[in-house]
C-alpha cells in the first residue's frame, strides 16, 4: 500500500482545528502536523503578510484525490495554495 503527505494552508486556527478533527474522526488520515508561521507575498504591487498555519496530513495514496477535492472546496484558499504538493512513498 502506498502513502502520501498532503499540505493544506489555513489562515484561521479554528477552521484548521475543525478540519483536523473531521479528518481524524472519519479516519481519512493517519496523522496531522501543523506548522505555524507567517507568509509574505506580492499582491497588486504591494507586499502583504499574514499569519499562516500549514497542515500536513498523512494518508493512503488512494485517498489523495478525495482530500485534494476537500482542499479545493475551501473558497478562501488562494490559487497558489490550492495546488497539490504531494510526496508519495
Amino acid at each position: 500500500m502506498k502513502y502520501c503527505m498532503i499540505e493544506i494552508a489555513f489562515d484561521n486556527e479554528q477552521e484548521l482545528n475543525d478540519v483536523i478533527n473531521k479528518l481524524l474522526k472519519e479516519r481519512l488520515v493517519s496523522g496531522c502536523q501543523v506548522v505555524e508561521g507567517s507568509s509574505k507575498w506580492r499582491w497588486k504591487d504591494e507586499i502583504e503578510m499574514s499569519k499562516e498555519y500549514l497542515l500536513f496530513v498523512k494518508t493512503k495514496k488512494e485517498l489523495e484525490d478525495y482530500l485534494s477535492k476537500l482542499k479545493s472546496e475551501k473558497k478562501r484558499i488562494e490559487k497558489e495554495e490550492n495546488e497539490k504538493r504531494t510526496l508519495c512513498i
